[in-house]
């Protein structure tokens, strides 16, 4: 459908986009054809799309899920499964896009045409925020090369299986905190600008050979073992063979099946380096909302020797569908333990 972003009024509804942003359950959108699913034209100031499954069926034509020309967008706790020859999201305001707690999944690249998850279709824009989600997609995240932005941050990400993961033209300034970048290609930036990368790990191989950054000196950061092009900065760390990293990165959302969970397989195994190895950022809490201690982790998820094993309820059908050495690891014990 197509919405008119108009006046916000907390008493009643004031048009499509505020009734649509008032639903409380999370439901389904299923394209059966071309085009948009959700488009919000130019004409409004503000537009909020939280709590939305928007699955895309593959079609033949040419479609865009999320298509958003608003001045500020914010979409926040939703899931976006598949594409349709084009990306998940593009964005065509000048203003502020907001992407927080949401899942992205399901993008397959069909064909020749290029397709990203994110996509900035305008020459400028004010600021990007990125805050606690998770990306898997074997194909670029965020497409920016044709952009400046003034501000831009990232904190608190999973990016899994993808191409590039942030790819910008240029920005005042950007900021990546506490990222996960697993089997992706590069974080680019076409001009000079300043980035500020703290707490980040880099594991796994992309399409393209290795996982690294364009040399802006991250502080703070792990490398997995054999992830290439490790750099020797503040706080860096190498991991060494038989080192521990996550509960199970090949299980993004654990046997709960649910993203942002205390399962998630990008949780710190016990005994990691990059537990309590991070450097304090004046942030509060991680990406599934757990709040940090006076000694943040590296990574996306804080880790906590309790939490598990005091939060999670495993069923015996969860326990059954997974191999025994992932129970273990999610519990907190080791193989042999």
């Amino acid at each position: 459908f197509q919405a008119e972003d108009g006046i916000r009024d907390v008493e009643r509804s004031r048009g499509l986009g505020d009734v649509y942003k008032r639903q409380p359950d999370k439901f389904m959108i299923s394209s059966a054809s071309g085009g948009y699913i959700v488009r919000i034209p130019g004409n409004g100031n503000y537009f909020e799309f939280k709590n939305v499954y928007l699955k895309t069926i593959y079609q033949e034509g040419w479609g865009t899920p999320f298509y958003a020309n608003s001045n500020r967008v914010l979409i926040k706790g939703c899931i976006f499964e598949g594409t349709n020859h084009e990306d998940q999201i593009k964005y065509n305001g000048t203003g502020t896009l907001i992407i927080e707690n949401s899942y992205f999944t399901g993008l397959i690249q069909h064909g020749t045409i290029h397709e990203d998850v994110v996509q900035l279709d305008v020459s400028e824009i004010d600021s990007l925020l990125v805050r606690r989600n998770i990306f898997h997609a074997p194909v670029d995240n965020f497409m920016m090369s044709d952009t400046r932005i003034t501000y831009s941050e990232f904190i608190y990400n999973v990016f899994t299986a993808g191409g590039d993961a942030i790819k910008v033209q240029s920005c005042g300034q950007l900021i990546i905190y506490n990222t996960v970048f697993n089997d992706c290609r590069d974080v680019i930036v076409y001009e000079s600008t300043p980035i500020i990368m703290k707490n980040c790990i880099f594991t796994g191989t992309g399409p393209w050979g290795s996982v690294h950054v364009t040399g802006r000196n991250p502080e703070y950061c792990l490398w997995d073992v054999g992830t290439t092009n490790f750099e020797a900065g503040v706080g860096n760390i190498q991991l060494q063979e038989g080192e521990v990293l996550f509960i199970n990165k090949d299980d993004i959302v654990g046997p709960d099946g649910k993203p942002f969970t205390f399962d998630d397989g990008y949780q710190l195994q016990k005994g990691c380096p990059g537990i309590d190895a991070g450097i304090t950022l004046n942030l509060n809490y991680d990406i599934t909302g757990k709040p940090l201690d006076s000694k943040p982790d590296i990574g996306a998820y804080e880790y906590t020797s309790t939490s598990l094993k005091d939060k999670i309820k495993i069923s015996p059908l969860a326990l059954a569908k997974k191999d025994s050495k992932s129970c273990y690891n999610l519990l907190g014990y080791s193989v042999s333990e």
